[in-house]
């Protein structure tokens, strides 16, 4: 950049919570947010300011440097890396070393401005610290007079080391305190003043350049020799580029794009452009020292937004940095992504623009625009290397409930691929058209398909009135193209009746400039009986796109009849055609319409006018407006007849006519004393008083500054105002010939001025009446008066009133006033006095203030003086001292512990005294033995007595100062501090929970006292329940005794109290609850559910019945409402208990409260429930502004919120529910809605599923090596393992087995039709109920019959899922009965000692062991797995039996090798290993070279050595259908298909994964390839 640009550039602190920093653009820009300009950072003494490459930070830093210097500030600028070298001397770019001397010798505060640490980085790890040692060893001297700013790249900065380095080699100056150290002598710790008790240090220090605005883009443009700056500005807008502008690099690179091409590419051309532009290194130097070519960053960019997408993460850790554990959580690893680059070359990456600052240690990408097209970018990539095309498109489209779908995270991605893939563009647009019209960039889409994607998203939702789609006017100018009009006028004419379907193709109309359709949008802005806002887009439409005869139809044909028209409509006339085609006259018409405008409702004409105010209108045209609105602001009735006279109804529009009337004022226009807009400004002055119609007031301040600021018009409207008020006063018969009775009126807009002296004078002698000269007569006298009685105006004044008597007169009396009457004599006297008793009032306070103080530390042993604490009674100093302190005045508690405060005031011995006394007090007095207090607490009085205050105090202070304090007082002194905890204001004090750990039996004591008072006695008018509220809000919890104790006492009698019964059962409910307490409660609310007849306390304890047991409270309130004969009575019951129902109270405690109602499977029959009385097609409809809810209102919203938990809430009967809602009723709007949210639903549940993705999984993916070795089904057996099934009832078998047929049959390296044995290592269903073995055995027996599996060839062990401890012991009832024996034929042993099964298959010279591992297992000990040794005794000599037999019998050859394999679900090591592992020893020793497990949901491979050679090899299979929830993050269901060599000489085990719920399998990568070779194989090989 050649020439520095002034931008008034802000900063942004960083914190280590930072926020976005997209959000902080947001809330900079409507100024919401902490940010500050280059004065206000010259304030702090240390500065680091982090900015990425190409945001200008180095010319910020000259800039700043040279503006300094040129006001005579010691200002100098240096790059911080040459400081390690050279001398400060040498080494200062501004800023010469006589200078720098000059400094130095004398007492001037210095700015120095070391720019670049992360260049020092490039070139050492040292060079940093050593350059600012350096600079540290010259000006150390100094510290207290230089100011220091330091800048490096976001990504540079070293969090830790950089930040300390800076602070502890150029250290903040300390203040002046009273006392030298943080440590008083008596070691109690003191807080400076400036200490708020947290280390703020890197909120004062580091901040960050904020992007430009859009104000700074086009100051920058304009100075950068942009010619047609508004062409240029609207392209950025329209082509929502202002992502590509907000550093002056990147605006600079648009620029030259811009000039170059005189236009704008279609968006994703400038998303390309600008990741190419980010990536490069503009440095050269720095590209010297880290060279990253423009290719590798592409690719390692789109790794990494792969990774974030797959991930679902927003935040890169740097390369070598330490986050802590949650950040770690929230973020990916940067150097495991790009495993295969070194952290300096990912360093480098990372220090490119394209990345922002996250937080501390971690980069983000700059936008998510750049992200989602990065992922697409990685996609393609690998589909044109030849990636699988399922594995690819299986992470983008699903099925769930019938349902085809994009997966909701990969929308954005699909829309981008889209552009460069056919087949994924013809599918999205077949499962999602509405995708590709908001995401991506349409206009890159081929113009036919665009076309074909506009009827195919018509005919979709077609038949479905309320899409739920919020189009984006962007995208849909994007979409738009003039060609496509014969197509949407079509769509028009067909779908004209379809809302959402209309406004989208209305839009494009408007965006597009599509004038062959304006006839289209002409008939739609006509249709009376359209939607709004269709035709607020027809009317922009044609405003747009339309001819100036089309315009004219338009506007002649609304203003008909502007009655029936809405106000937004009447706003949109008036912004599109005026002035061009609706008249002045017209405009005024509309207005008149107006006649009111709310202050609680939008004003479309309003918002409107004040548009066109700031329009270049000519100066007649203007002139016309204002003498319209004249006459409307003229119109009574009036604000107030006599000082404000202003229309009441058409106020709104003074603001209006102010800021027109402001352009004739600001050219100093000659009509801006024209009687119209003098009257404007003194009824925008007036109408302030009366707080009838709010405005913004800064802007009309402004403008009032400015009239302000012109004499000629401060004047002229002071004689306006004069005439004004003259004929008010005139009914009166009072006359005006001051001018204080005018000003007055006109909130002194002008008080007499010596600038306006020629002005008075001439009014002097020219005004014809003699009543206005009188008071330009006394103006002038004012004058005279304020110049200190100057002669030359007296002179002047005698001269001008010469000849006229009634002057002379007044101004005799001015300068002779008469001698006062008695009467006025006395009150001047009066108010003399009054001023003088006040004068002496505080000087005596002073004085008092200042005795006080000097008392005090005259008197320290007296401060500490309790007196007789006992009895209540207390020092005046003492209740003094208190007051002083500041925390008082906003701290809402009465006990103050900040006794260090005191210090600033009097002096360290004073405050300490002060605590030390209040610390005595509270020892010596105990509250509850005070009437006054007990008073205080039962609400007989609101009076507070100091005794209490500061005893309260004392404890407060002592449990600051001492963390141990409890351990150091007595059981007396326990019981006394246990009677305060209870007075305290706003909840118990801080102490509380530390004195009720210590002393439990004394506090619960206390608390229970005072609890069985709130629930037992009346309110009073000022008693709420104290101790229940701050028990509710306890942070600590809710000690059990104090439940148990509200059990017994709500038990007993029904509360009187309504807030202290909904304060018990809040603390009751509140967080976990057992099974014995809730039947407790349950209980008692049911009792008093039943004995009330009130009908509030009913729907009150039948709220809390809710709570505690969903189903019982639907049951019951499903009696009542039914036992009612009138639909009226039903709906009018229903209607209040679910107003009840919506509590904002609870949001108090978040998701604490148990709310057992809010269940999926009980709101599945509530919410139809309320839907028959609270019926959508009734809901009320308010118009937008404020109004207050009734009891309907709150039941529609419980509805709505429920709803929203079922669609919030994963699982098929989430999406049922929604479907069965979509059923209920006549409203169409709420079953399109219902709909819209199921389909939502199986969407987000197919997203639920899908794999959690490891940083090493993204390489692995990228991996497309395919075993090539020769592969022949023949010579192999073919071994089928699965396990952890886990079905249930909402798992459909038919889906599992296509995929995973499909896979065996065409998958990559199998391709069987047949498959040997299958085995099945227990957790066929997930609960162990019927449903779920019914669906397991419906997937078993299909799958033995499409694989030709024999029944003796299937091999089944029961897992601790298959148990069902409702059975217990014989948990595997269900197992043996609904599927052992439904598939093998014989019933599964009920004896765990007979739970061993042998199975041998000569012909393969295969055997099987199959044992029960969770044998021990029951409800009570779910992790007891073994493996009964009886059992395995027995099966271990049986199967030697039966290979001997078989050798006996010449069926096996026993030289031949021979395969044994155990199988049972429990894994050998892992988190749920077996307890007692000799039996693997005994499985070895008996030939078992094989063991098939399941139970920890991922592939596990392990080999187990004995005392001798033998081995035996482990293998678990994974899961099959576990959740995502129930298997290891980033494990996808696994399946083993086993490949035996027929001469048992290698087993090739294949690993098969399924990323997303009934999707495609694919081969999991996870086996390194042998050799050297980086690559990995979707298998592994056993060798025997």
């Amino acid at each position: 950049m050649d020439t520095y640009i002034e931008l008034n550039r802000k900063f942004y602190p960083i914190k280590d919570n930072e926020k976005d920093l997209e959000e902080a653009k947001v809330m900079a820009a409507f100024g919401y947010d902490k940010y500050i300009s280059w004065e206000e950072l010259l304030q702090k003494p240390r500065v680091v300011i982090l900015a990425e490459p190409g945001t200008g930070k180095t010319e910020e830093l000259k800039a700043v440097t040279n503006r300094l210097r040129s006001k005579g500030v010691a200002a100098f600028f240096c790059r911080i890396e040459l400081l390690e070298k050279l001398d400060i001397l040498q080494a200062l770019d501004i800023g010469t070393s006589e200078e720098f001397n000059d400094w130095l010798n004398g007492d001037q505060e210095g700015y120095f401005f070391l720019d670049s640490v992360d260049e020092a980085h490039l070139k050492g790890r040292s060079t940093y610290e050593i350059a600012l040692r350096r600079f540290a060893e010259k000006t150390s001297e100094h510290l207290e007079r230089i100011k220091v700013f330091i800048t490096c790249r976001v990504s540079d900065w070293r969090t830790t080391t950089d930040l300390q380095q800076f602070q502890k080699l150029l250290p903040l100056p300390q203040p002046t305190n009273l006392l030298k150290e943080n440590e008083s002598k008596e070691g109690i710790r003191v807080k400076r003043d400036d200490e708020s008790g947290k280390d703020n240090d890197k909120d004062d220090i580091i901040f960050q350049l904020l992007p430009l605005n859009d104000h700074q883009i086009e100051h920058f443009a304009k100075e950068k020799g942009i010619k047609n700056i508004k062409a240029f500005m609207e392209a950025i807008e329209r082509e929502n580029a202002t992502m590509f502008a907000e550093r002056p690099q990147d605006l600079l690179d648009l620029i030259e794009y811009w000039n170059s091409k005189g236009c704008f590419g279609r968006y994703a051309e400038m998303v390309e452009f600008n990741i190419r532009q980010k990536l490069k290194e503009n440095d050269s130097d720095r590209d010297i020292w880290r060279p990253l070519s423009l290719e590798e960053a592409l690719i390692g960019a789109e790794r990494l937004a792969a990774t974030i997408t797959l991930q679902k993460k927003n935040i890169i850790i740097l390369p070598d940095k330490y986050v802590d554990f949650v950040r770690r959580e929230a973020s990916i690893d940067s150097k495991e992504v790009l495993a295969d680059w070194s952290s300096d070359k990912i360093q480098t990456l990372l220090d490119r623009p394209i990345f922002d600052v996250a937080i501390y240690g971690t980069v983000q990408f700059h936008h998510r625009i750049v992200r989602e097209y990065l992922t697409a970018k990685w996609f393609m990539r690998l589909l044109e290397k030849g990636k699988s095309r399922m594995s690819v498109e299986e992470l983008f489209f699903a099925n769930k409930y019938g349902h085809d779908l994009v997966t909701p995270s990969m929308r954005p991605i699909v829309a981008w691929l889209s552009i460069w893939d056919e087949q994924i563009r013809s599918q999205v647009k077949r499962l999602a058209p509405e995708i590709l019209i908001v995401n991506g960039d349409p206009s890159s889409l081929p113009l036919d398909f665009r076309e074909s994607l506009l009827i195919g998203f018509a005919e979709q939702y077609a038949e479905q009135k309320h899409t739920g789609i919020s189009f984006d006017i962007d995208m849909l100018r994007r979409l738009a193209d003039p060609q496509l009009a014969k197509t949407v006028n079509g769509l028009l004419d067909k779908f004209s009746n379809h809302t959402d379907i209309s406004e989208m193709l209305l839009i494009m109309i408007w965006q597009g400039t599509m004038s062959e359709s304006v006839d289209k949008a002409l008939s739609c802005a006509f249709n009376e009986q359209a939607d709004l806002y269709s035709r607020i887009w027809a009317i922009r439409a044609v405003a747009t796109a339309g001819t100036p005869e089309q315009h004219k139809l338009l506007v002649d044909t609304l203003m008909g009849d502007i009655s029936k028209l809405n106000r937004r409509i009447l706003g949109e006339i008036c912004e599109s055609f005026f002035p061009n085609t609706l008249s002045v006259k017209q405009l005024l018409r509309i207005i008149e319409t107006i006649k009111s405008a709310k202050q609680d409702y939008t004003n479309p004409v309003e918002q409107n006018l004040d548009r066109i105010t700031g329009t270049l209108l000519s100066g007649e045209v203007v002139k016309e407006i204002l003498q319209g609105l004249y006459k409307l602001l003229k119109q009574p009735p009036f604000i107030s007849e006599t000082y404000c006279e202003v229309s009441q109804s058409y106020a709104w529009l003074l603001p209006i006519a102010i800021k027109f009337a402001n352009g004739f004022i600001r050219k100093k226009d000659i009509f801006s004393f024209n009687v119209l807009i003098l009257d404007f400004f003194i009824g925008i002055i007036t109408i302030d008083d009366y707080r009838f119609y709010s405005f913004e007031q800064n802007e009309i301040e402004e403008i009032l500054e400015v009239a302000k600021a012109w004499p000629e018009f401060r004047i002229e409207l002071f004689w306006r105002a004069t005439t004004v008020i003259r004929a008010k006063e005139k009914e009166k018969n009072k006359r005006i010939m001051i001018w204080t009775q005018v000003s007055w009126y006109i909130k002194y807009f002008w008080r007499p001025n010596i600038d306006d002296l020629n002005r008075l004078f001439e009014a002097l002698e020219q005004k014809l009446l003699i009543d206005d000269r009188l008071v330009a007569l006394s103006a002038i006298f004012q004058i005279y008066i304020d110049t200190k009685r100057e002669r030359q105006i007296l002179h002047r004044m005698k001269r001008a009133v010469k000849n006229n008597f009634q002057l002379e007169k007044t101004l005799n009396e001015f300068l002779h006033p008469k001698p006062l009457t008695e009467e006025q004599k006395k009150e001047r006297r009066s108010d003399k006095n009054h001023i003088k008793k006040a004068e002496k009032r505080r000087q005596q306070q002073e004085v008092f203030q200042l005795q006080r103080k000097q008392e005090l530390i005259k008197q320290l042993e007296e401060i500490k003086n309790v007196g007789n604490a006992e009895k209540g009674e207390i020092w005046k100093r003492t209740v003094y001292l208190y007051d002083q302190i500041p925390e008082k005045r906003n701290s809402g508690r009465l006990g103050l512990s900040n006794w260090q405060s005191l210090i600033k005031d009097f002096n360290y011995d004073v405050a300490r005294n002060f605590r030390d006394g209040c610390i005595a007090y509270w020892r010596k007095y105990d509250p509850f033995s005070d009437d006054h207090v007990i008073e205080f607490l039962r609400g007989t009085s609101n009076t507070i007595p100091w005794s209490l205050i500061i005893g309260l105090s004392g404890l407060a202070m002592e449990a600051n100062d001492e963390p141990e304090w409890v351990k150091q007082i007595s059981l007396d002194e326990a019981r006394i501090a246990a009677n305060y905890s209870i007075c305290e204001l706003n909840g118990f004090p801080d102490w509380f929970n530390s004195l009720s750990d210590a002393f439990p039996e004394i506090v619960d004591n206390v608390i229970i006292n005072e609890l069985s008072w709130e629930l037992q006695n009346k309110p009073t008018n000022i008693h709420s329940s104290r101790i229940l509220s701050a028990l509710t809000y306890n942070e600590a919890g809710i000690r059990e005794p104090y439940k148990i104790f509200l059990i017994e006492l709500l038990s007993e009698k029904e509360p009187i109290n309504d807030e202290a019964l909904e304060d018990a059962l809040l603390i009751l409910i509140r967080g976990t609850i057992d099974l014995c307490l809730r039947e407790k409660v349950t209980k008692i609310v049911c009792k008093h559910f039943e004995k009330t007849s009130d009908e509030n306390r009913k729907i009150q304890w039948l709220k809390y019945i809710f709570y505690i047991d969903g189903f019982k409270g639907l049951g019951i309130l499903k009696q009542l409402v039914n036992d009612f004969p009138l639909i009226e009575e039903k709906k009018n019951f229903m209607i209040k208990f679910c107003a009840v129902l919506n509590d904002p109270r609870e949001e108090r405690f978040d998701r604490s409260i148990i709310h057992d109602f809010e269940r999926v499977e009980i709101l599945s029959e509530f919410i139809p429930f309320i839907c028959q009385c609270v019926k959508p097609e009734e809901d009320h409809h308010h118009p937008s502004g404020v109004y207050t809810p009734n009891n309907r209102d709150k039941a529609e919203q419980t509805r709505s919120r429920l709803i929203s938990i079922i669609a919030d809430t994963p699982g098929y009967l989430s999406y049922n529910t929604l479907i069965n809602l979509s059923m209920i009723g006549s409203d169409s709007y709420f079953k399109d809605l219902m709909e819209n949210r199921a389909k939502e639903r199986a969407a987000l549940d197919a997203e639920y599923e899908l794999e959690t993705w490891a940083e090493s999984s993204i390489i692995k993916f990228e991996d497309i090596t395919v075993d090539t070795e020769k592969y022949n089904p023949q010579d192999y057996i073919h071994l089928l393992h699965l396990s952890d099934l886990h079905f249930t009832e909402d798992i459909y078998p038919d889906v599992k087995l296509q995929w995973l047929l499909h896979d065996i049959r065409s998958g990559d390296c199998l391709g069987l039709n047949k498959i040997e044995y299958l085995v099945i290592s227990g957790d066929f269903t997930d609960r162990g109920n019927e449903e779920g073995f019914k669906r397991a055995l419906q997937f078993i027996s299909r799958l033995m019959s499409e694989l030709s599996i024999p029944e003796e060839c299937c091999i089944l062990v029961p897992g601790n899922h298959d148990i069902n401890y409702n059975m217990c012991p014989y948990g595997l009832k269900g197992f043996s009965e609904l599927l052992f024996n439904k598939i093998v034929n014989t019933a599964y042993p009920s004896e765990a000692d007979k739970q061993a099964q042998s199975y041998i298959f000569p012909q393969d010279y295969i055997q099987f062991i199959t044992l029960n591992s969770g044998w021990q297992i029951d409800r009570s000990n779910q992790k007891r797995a073994s493996i009964n040794v009886i059992a395995l005794a027995n099966i271990l000599d049986r199967t030697e039996k039966e290979k001997q037999d078989a050798i006996n019998s010449e069926v096996l050859n026993k030289n031949q090798k021979f395969l044994r394999i155990a199988v049972f679900h429990h894994p050998i090591t892992q988190l749920e290993t077996m307890k007692n592992q000799n039996y693997i020893e005994h499985l070895r020793q008996n030939n078992v070279q094989l063991i098939l497990h399941g139970d920890i949901h991922e592939i596990n491979r392990e080999i187990y050595k004995g005392w001798e050679r033998a081995k035996v090899h482990i293998i678990g299979a994974g899961t099959f259908g576990a959740k995502v929830d129930d298997r290891p993050e980033s494990i996808p269901r696994l399946y083993n298909l086993l490949a035996i060599k027929k001469d048992l000489s290698l087993i090739r085990v294949h690993t098969r994964q399924q990323r997303k719920i009934d999707g495609p399998w694919e081969g999991w990568y996870e086996w390194p390839a042998p050799g050297n070779s980086k690559a990995h194989l979707p298998y592994f090989d056993i060798t025997f």
